[in-house]
């Protein structure tokens, strides 16, 4: 039988690798490195539906407004469709910390499978208005409850890949994107929402086949044989199972030191206020809180969600020039998976600084080349009669090339290291409970900033968006050098350690 008492542990199994006092990262082949890779690719495979829910409006509007369509709908009706999902994004968000904190990282991120084939099955056999709303408010809950995943990964792979590994949920997310953009323009919807719920089935019976958070099983089940047992199962390598395990009870032990178990209703409600507003807690917690709010005033999100809106102006007045809707959302889709792609390939060498910051500083010259070129060469039909010019269709792919560019750089970076920074700074106790909360948060923004986006557009011109967007993004590129700490290679004590200063 397994003791669970950890010293015990310690003097049963061969000598860690280091002690206490010397917190020291065994470091990880890639052939120990690949059961944390197929549980990553396993585990993320759910956010592929967050991807595919939030682009599937993109390819279900348009079909539902053909004349033939059996059931009908209007402008307002679009936009319902389409917003309704980051309406309810923010509730499944919400209460996934807690819910993860009771009943364990895997087995929420089996169930969240469940609601998003029921949303699915929805639109399938959808026969009016009302059920593409259900579907779409449940898809987006689920959603928000994906941020199991995030913390999920967070807790089980290696100091040295744990970065790497976080990236690939913005390449799932893409993934998602891309593959809605693919079904739809050979598809029709109801088969690309049979496909979509297929790919949900099979990412919850992936999930069974993964061990559980060690971390869930020893911070909050106090269950030390289940700790061993999942990272037994990760870790092959006996050198590093004990550095991993050490550092582990590590962890339990600062978490002893903060709690007393004979505490009564009162006492835990204060501990639990004296965690939260502790520097360890309420320092990163505040860092990501504006990291997410610089993601959504840069203008990231709005210009993938408006994207078709922003190509057309740019390809000109004229019906025949530029691609068609269909082929600009692709391309964007492809745009955003290759991007993140690299960010993931370059992430396990470079830190979360450096890409962020390449990011921003990419996002910020992309745009400002936009609207200079744009304020200088796009003339009103007035000035180029006056000025005896003909429009060039050079002219307006220019710009489009570099609306793409900032595209590009934004799914290297600020698209996609905020959601994962989660699971690097918020300490284990309070991972599910704060990460949940910051989600909601941004996508609380999301929908405001996507929604008041048209009226902007409307009352101010483009040029002025993409030269206002550059100098925000250059300041939230310093905010990042100056208050952004390296988590590149660092394990979760020394990350804490960084904020008790």
């Amino acid at each position: 039988m397994m003791n669970d008492d950890p010293e015990d542990r310690l003097s049963d199994e061969k000598e860690p690798v280091f002690t206490q006092s010397q917190d020291r990262v065994v470091a990880l082949s890639w052939k120990d490195s690949f059961r944390q890779i197929i549980a990553a690719c396993i585990s993320f495979s759910i956010v592929i539906q967050v991807g595919a829910n939030m682009s599937f409006s993109s390819i279900l509007v348009p079909q539902l407004a053909e004349k033939d369509s059996p059931i009908h709908i209007t402008r307002s009706d679009a936009s319902w469709i389409a917003s309704i999902v980051a309406i309810a994004l923010p509730m499944g968000a919400l209460i996934v910390g807690p819910l993860m904190d009771v009943y364990g990282r895997k087995k929420i991120s089996i169930l969240i499978s469940a609601p998003f084939v029921v949303a699915w099955i929805f639109q399938i056999y959808a026969t009016d208005l009302w059920h593409i709303y259900i579907a779409r408010v449940i898809s987006g809950f689920t959603g928000g409850l994906t941020t199991a995943a995030i913390v999920y990964i967070s807790e089980i792979s290696h100091p040295s890949l744990r970065q790497a590994l976080l990236s690939l949920n913005s390449v799932f997310v893409s993934l998602g994107v891309l593959l809605t953009y693919l079904f739809g323009t050979i598809l029709r919807w109801r088969i690309t929402a049979m496909l979509l719920c297929a790919g949900s089935i099979l990412s919850g019976v992936g999930m069974m086949f993964l061990p559980e958070s060690p971390y869930w099983c020893l911070i909050f089940k106090n269950d030390y044989g289940g700790a061993q047992k999942a990272l037994r199962a990760l870790f092959k390598n006996h050198e590093v199972f004990d550095s991993q395990y050490h550092h582990l009870l590590l962890v339990k032990r600062k978490a002893m030191n903060r709690s007393d178990g004979n505490e009564t209703r009162l006492q835990k409600l204060k501990e639990e206020v004296r965690l939260i507003t502790h520097k360890t807690v309420y320092k990163p917690t505040v860092i990501l809180f504006l990291i997410f709010f610089a993601q959504q005033i840069t203008g990231g999100y709005v210009i993938i969600f408006y994207a078709t809106d922003i190509f057309r102006k740019l390809d000109g007045q004229s019906q025949n020039q530029g691609m068609t809707e269909m082929a600009s959302l692709v391309l964007l889709g492809v745009i955003r998976f290759l991007a993140s792609g690299v960010s993931f390939l370059v992430s396990k060498n470079f830190g979360r600084r450096s890409i962020l910051m390449t990011s921003g500083v990419g996002m910020a010259f992309c745009s400002f080349v936009a609207g200079v070129y744009i304020y200088f060469t796009v003339l009103s039909n007035e000035q180029i009669e006056a000025m005896n010019l003909t429009t060039s269709d050079k002219t307006y792919n220019i710009a489009f090339l570099f609306v793409l560019g900032y595209v590009a750089f934004g799914s290297l970076g600020f698209l996609v290291i905020p959601w994962t920074l989660i699971g690097e700074l918020l300490p284990v106790k309070v991972r599910g409970l704060i990460g949940g909360v910051l989600v909601s948060l941004a996508y609380v923004m999301m929908f405001f900033f996507v929604k008041i986006f048209p009226a902007i557009l409307d009352s101010i011109d483009i040029h002025s968006i993409f030269c206002v967007v550059s100098i925000l993004n250059l300041v939230s590129v310093m905010f990042i050098y100056f208050f952004l700490p390296e988590t590149l290679g660092r394990n979760f004590s020394e990350i804490e350690g960084y904020f008790e200063r």
